[in-house]
């Protein structure tokens, strides 16, 4: 029995790691297309102008 939860506890803990490393990841990269969009939309409203649709 000491054995079955000795290996449920670590699995567990690699769960917990490994959805830690995907959570950080995912942020990593949602504040860099974050960034990207920020970049864009300043850049392309100060480009807007009449005369670019015309």
């Amino acid at each position: 029995m000491t054995t079955s939860n000795s290996l449920y506890r670590y699995r567990q803990i690699k769960s917990a790691i490994a959805l830690s490393l995907a959570t950080v990841a995912t942020v990593i990269g949602l504040i860099f297309l974050v960034w990207i969009l920020w970049t864009t939309l300043i850049n392309g409203i100060e480009a807007l102008s009449p005369r670019l649709l015309t």
